[in-house]
């Protein structure tokens, strides 16, 4: 049994003719008022073989507006369909690849920067591997006392050899490991005290291909007769 018409809001009764809309499936009394059909119309849509549907003004209006929503949602596909190509294009891009070594290449370095190389230290001949350490910390510690460095326990968190061992018995240099920048920088700074020791940093790939190229540019400047040259560091770059 039919519900009330939409229209007028009343009880469609038993004996009322009635219609439903072809859209949202809503009903109406089959009256001019209610439907807002002419009688020729409303002969035509309760026909059983009718080509004539029937909806009601919501659906009417919805209608007239379909034709632009479905523009409007064509137009935002390509929109999107865009933005997956150009991401794609990023992803795939030099650019992209840059932003990802640059950032590998600062997360290396800082963490290198409370580390220091020192190079020409001899090894020691000893068998046991422990006191193998506390003859290259000895040693460490002898070198912050020459540069001047008042060595506190925790400055110091680690001293290992870096590498292994060649044919040639050329000692392997030491990474000394300290638990701050400003223990680096310090000694750094004071190295030109240290005689029979070479200081570094402890430089990545990157640095070190760099100083490389610097150091041949340099070679070949001054074998070009360019007086007065050296190298210096500007924010960690030869």
């Amino acid at each position: 049994m039919p519900a009330d018409c939409k229209q007028c809001n009343l009880e469609i009764k038993s004996q009322d003719k009635h219609i439903y809309c072809d859209c949202c499936r809503t009903t109406f009394h089959l009256t001019e008022e209610c439907s807002g059909m002419s009688a020729s119309e409303m002969r035509a849509v309760v026909l059983q073989k009718r080509t004539l549907m029937f909806l009601c003004l919501e659906c009417r209006d919805a209608f007239k507006s379909a034709p632009m929503v479905v523009r409007k949602m064509s137009e935002l596909q390509d929109e999107v369909n865009s933005l997956k190509r150009e991401l794609q294009e990023l992803k795939s891009s030099p650019v992209s690849s840059n932003i990802e070594l640059i950032l590998s290449e600062a997360h290396e370095r800082s963490i290198r920067a409370n580390n220091l190389m020192v190079y020409d230290v001899p090894e020691s001949s000893a068998i046991d591997f422990q006191d193998k350490i506390r003859h290259d910390t000895q040693i460490v510690h002898q070198i912050f006392e020459k540069v001047g460095h008042q060595t506190k326990v925790p400055d110091i968190v680690k001293v290992l050899r870096v590498g292994q061992k060649g044919r040639n018995n050329k000692p392997r240099p030491i990474k000394i490991i300290c638990n701050n920048s400003e223990t680096v920088k310090h000694i750094f700074r004071s190295k030109r005290r240290l005689e029979s020791f070479k200081i570094s940093y402890d430089s990545t790939k990157l640095q070190q291909n760099a100083f490389k190229s610097a150091k041949e540019e340099l070679q070949r400047r001054i074998s070009n007769g360019e007086p007065d040259l050296q190298i210096k560091y500007i924010n960690g770059i030869p």
